[in-house]
């Protein structure tokens, strides 16, 4: 196997699986055949398109493990992925399904830990210290620094050599071993619920078990029981005493024998009056209870095994599940309690510092405006791949848990023992609504706030503004339930009606369809009119408020997007003269410093090179993430960062400027790296154009706990970080007499690097390629550009800086040079030659002198 130096650009590496869909090992007969296989019709035939002849691919097998390692886990749930065989791609055959590859197995597999993927396919890019181990011990047979990882910040707690007496969390295990005793009934559900209520007569605290059969009429003893109801028997509102003895009374029941915690410091608990996680037996449906056990059951699943068929399990469970009364919120909770390494918590302290300090934003297109499964999901991602940044603040979801309940935004904090949500925002919700009893039967009378969205939304076809309380009205009245105003909501009294159709304008606003273009009107979107536009036939398909974010929001990121991969060696066969080992160093640079200006003279081809390594640094060409910003005199801080402007009714908005819609995109897309190129940055005023920003473009302040705020507040509390994986990269020319030397505070937050005019062997083999341009030609232009240099260093009115570069003399890309004597002559007379009269401006006889010398005998 053939080993090949990794860092900041060079290839990406494959790691894939053998096994798909229910099949067996494949492994065999890949290595058999010399092939393999993705064996899916419908996922990542994009990314294994971008694969390319040359890459290293290995096939791995990912799953968990808590027992037989070469270390103490204490117990703990340890990820483990096995390399089955090695190899290097052949030829792709650009179905998306089928490589070519040149495999050697490993035999027995050699085990690896802790950073794992259970992707079918996982691009591995070189450059940070966990790939480039994992590539060493894959490709390289290099040994894996179990120490290293056991000690890095996303494992320590769990694994590292923190002494015993400071480790924290250690109330996980019983937490995740009560979970595994409790799934063990879910199908003896009526002994689960009769061992209970056995306890329940032992403990006053215990008076939580009683259902209603019928509303408003005293019932009896609960006869059915949801997992996540069970572990909220301790994880209520109740002393710590109390949590503790029921804690220990069901350990006992569910024979757990790992002990109680002493203390349950940080654990998010439900609120007393809503404990449970369903309804009442009058307002439950039947199966609601089987669908808690059912995410229950697929979320200790997924976090074992975290496979596509795992993930898509839990996906389908968990909408289920959260559609249904009584869950609300309450359902992250459950799943933080179960397995709290692996979901976080959405109570009300971990929203508020999940999008305050931490400034990531959670999606709610969920029922009831909650997290759907995919919001969730994003949301967990995003988290995971910040807590292995170093300078992070938090490195779990245990820890993020704490620091939530810890947490005070302006003086506010949360009781510890009300984070539940829920009961904010009940009334607020047709299921939630408590009507007079005189009036219950007529609830059925009103369509669902979903199956409003559509007529609304036609009532605003003329594109104008509307108050939406007139909308509301030309809506009841067009359906005729005007009379019915007297059904209202008990904490506000307002129409039942009014308050559906506000959500289906909610809803509407959320898909993208209408705006809200100033305080209590409504308009319809671009969007809205194209939605408006489909055919009859294709409007009645949109039944609920999901099918309008299925069809109207953007895709969710797919890993099988298309790659157009590139590296150090596409930055060498686009034409740059640099050696290798300087580019290396370059990236290696930008990657440890985030910040690099590449200075140098005049057509040393630094804007060139500026994007070519941002490419190589995220290892594709994707101008997503690449954003390029030219300086000038007149830009400022409200054109870069963001100002106020004006909008259409002569009015003002604040925009967010070029930079922090960088650091957006690079906030919703942790995994991914991001570029700002900025142009000739010392053309105009770097301290006044960055702001606060220039404190926050250090490598170590990047990381919530060093927020600033803006200049200009989008609201009040707002505070900005760079994200770690948003990366700058400038350009300076340093021959520009009329630009202002770079201060020294934005000096100290960049590396340099010069580049110079590169007339040497690589440039001669790329111009003959590609422009025929005859090898003793471009010898003898060398010659004579590397004399004028010569020329220019020794004055002592100019210097080295005022060099002239090899672009000057490097035809454009593809354009045939028929006469290169010519061509080269009119170089001179018009490019070269005015440069001179400019550098001599005052000697223009030494300006003439040169260029005589440049085309003397040419």
């Amino acid at each position: 196997m053939n080993s090949k130096p990794e860092g900041a650009g060079a290839r990406a590496c494959w790691f894939v699986g053998a096994t798909y869909g229910g099949t067996g090992d494949q492994t065999p007969r890949f290595l058999r055949e010399g092939i393999w296989e993705n064996g899916y019709q419908d996922k990542y035939l994009d990314t294994v398109k971008s694969i390319q002849a040359g890459d290293r691919i290995a096939i791995k097998s990912s799953y968990t493990r808590k027992h037989d390692l070469p270390f103490d886990n204490r117990s703990q749930t340890v990820s483990v992925m096995a390399i089955k065989a090695i190899g290097t791609v052949k030829e792709n055959f650009g179905d998306g399904r089928t490589l070519k590859v040149d495999w050697k197995p490993y035999d027995p597999p050699r085990e690896w830990y802790f950073y794992t993927n259970r992707s079918t396919v996982w691009r591995v890019l070189p450059g940070d210290w966990t790939t480039d181990a994992l590539i060493g011990f894959a490709f390289e047979e290099k040994p894996q620094d179990i120490n290293r990882f056991r000690n890095a910040p996303y494992w320590r707690e769990r694994f590292g050599d923190t002494t015993a007496d400071k480790r924290r969390f250690n109330w996980t295990r019983f937490y995740e071993a009560m979970a595994d005793q409790i799934l063990s009934f879910r199908n003896r559900r009526s002994e689960l619920v009769s061992s209970i209520h056995a306890i329940a007569e032992r403990h006053d605290c215990m008076s939580i078990l009683n259902d209603q059969y019928e509303k408003g009429v005293p019932g009896g003893p609960l006869k059915d029981i949801c997992p996540f109801t069970v572990m909220g028997i301790f994880n209520r509102g109740i002393t710590d005493a109390n949590r503790k003895a029921l804690a220990n009374e069901l350990a006992s029941l569910l024979g757990v024998s790992v002990p109680v915690p002493d203390s349950f410091e940080g654990i998010p608990v439900v609120n007393n009056q809503r404990s449970w996680f369903f309804a009442y037996s009058y307002q439950r449906q039947p199966d609601d209870i089987d669908a808690l056990w059912e995410i229950f059951a697929q979320a200790i699943a997924f976090s074992d095994t975290n496979d596509a068929e795992t993930r898509s399990a839990f996906t389908a469970a968990f909408d289920n599940a959260s559609k249904r009364w009584g869950v609300g919120w309450n359902l992250t909770m459950g799943l933080y309690w179960i397995r709290p390494w692996s979901f976080p918590t959405l109570d009300g302290q971990s929203q508020d510092y999940i999008r305050k300090k931490l400034n990531i934003q959670i999606g709610k297109n969920g029922p009831k405006g909650r997290c759907s499964a995919r919001d969730y999901l994003e949301l967990l991602d995003t988290l995971e791949a910040r807590f292995q940044e170093d300078a992070y603040p938090v490195h779990s979801f245990p820890e993020l848990s704490l620091a939530a309940w810890l947490y005070k935004d302006s003086g506010k904090s949360f009781h510890p023992k009300a984070t539940d949500t829920d009961g904010q925002d009940a009334e607020m919700f047709e299921e939630d609504i408590e009507l007079d009893e005189a009036d219950a039967d007529l609830k059925d009378l009103f369509p669902k706030f979903d199956q409003l969205m559509i007529p609304l939304l036609r009532l605003l076809i003329d594109g104008k503004e509307h108050l939406a309380k007139d909308v509301f009205r030309e809506l009841k009245s067009l359906m005729g339930l005007e009379k019915y105003d007297v059904i209202t909501l008990d904490s506000t009294g307002q129409p039942l009606f009014d308050n559906r159709a506000g959500w289906a304008k909610s809803y509407l606003k959320k898909a993208g369809l209408v705006v809200f273009p100033k305080r209590g009107f409504v308009q319809i979107s671009e969007k809205g009119l194209e939605f408006l536009n489909q055919p009859q036939s294709e409007l009645e398909k949109y039944s609920t408020f999901t099918d309008f974010f299925a069809s109207t929001s953007s895709s969710p990121m797919d890993e099988s997007r298309p790659i157009v991969p590139y590296s150090i060696d596409d930055i060498l066969s686009d034409g740059c003269f640099i050696s290798r080992e300087k580019i290396e160093k370059i990236l290696e640079r930008l990657r440890t410093k985030k910040n690099l200006i590449l200075q140098g003279p005049p057509g040393t081809g630094k804007t060139w090179l500026a994007k070519r390594l941002a490419f190589a640094l995220i290892g594709q060409r994707d101008d997503s993430k690449v954003r390029a910003v030219q300086f000038h005199p007149n830009l400022s801080y409200e054109d870069f960062i963001r100002g106020w402007r004006p909008i259409g009714d002569g009015k003002l908005t604040l925009v967010d400027g070029p930079f922090l819609e960088m650091m957006k995109s690079a906030s919703k897309e942790p995994t991914s790296r991001h570029v700002v190129v900025i142009e000739e940055i010392n053309r105009g005023n770097p301290a006044q154009i960055f702001g606060e920003m220039l404190t926050l473009l250090e490598a170590d302040k990047r990381t919530p706990n060093e927020a600033l705020e803006l200049s200009y507040k989008q609201s009040d509390g707002e505070r900005v970080f760079i994200p770690d994986n948003l990366y700058v990269i400038g350009t300076m020319n340093i021959a520009d007499r009329s630009l202002a030397l770079v201060d020294l505070a934005l000096r100290r937050r960049f590396a340099f690097i010069d580049l110079e005019p590169s007339l040497g062997k690589p440039w001669k083999d790329w111009v003959l390629s590609q422009c025929g341009i005859d090898v003793d030609i471009l010898a003898e232009i060398e010659q004579r550009l590397t004399a004028l240099n010569n020329v220019i260093s020794a004055d002592t009115g100019l210097g080295p800086q005022f060099r002239l570069g090899h672009s000057y003399v490097t035809p454009p890309f593809g354009i045939p040079i028929n006469n290169p004597r010519e061509w080269f002559r009119q170089v001179v007379d018009t490019e070269i030659g005015p440069l001179l009269d400019e550098y001599w401006f005052d000697a223009l006889e030494k300006s003439q002198q040169a260029r005589e010398r440049l085309l003397e005998g040419f």
